[in-house]
């Protein structure tokens, strides 16, 4: 399986990226920024590291950065909700 690695960056004015993705599959990929996800529509694992958990609609996850993850829908229509944040935002 070919590696993905992204890299987001979001507007140094305002540092935020939100997304809706609408997905199958997302192969292996990290950012820089933590991301906090919620399923709006089907079912989808979550793959990190070694470890998958199954995530259905309103169920939340959080990624910290330079965590490599992954997505693979269990069924077709998977929508996420994502946000994505640099972790200077969370210092005071």
């Amino acid at each position: 399986m070919k590696k993905e690695y992204e890299m987001i960056s979001g507007s140094q004015k305002f540092p935020l990226n939100v997304l809706m993705v609408r997905l199958l599959k997302r192969a292996p990929h990290l950012h820089k920024e933590i991301e906090i996800g919620l399923v709006l529509r089907g079912n989808i694992d979550l793959i990190l590291l070694d470890s998958v958990s199954t995530l259905q609609v309103g169920d939340m996850y959080v990624l910290i950065p330079m965590d490599i993850h992954s997505f693979s829908a269990t069924e077709e229509d998977v929508i996420i909700l994502a946000i994505q944040f640099p972790r200077k935002l969370l210092s005071p």
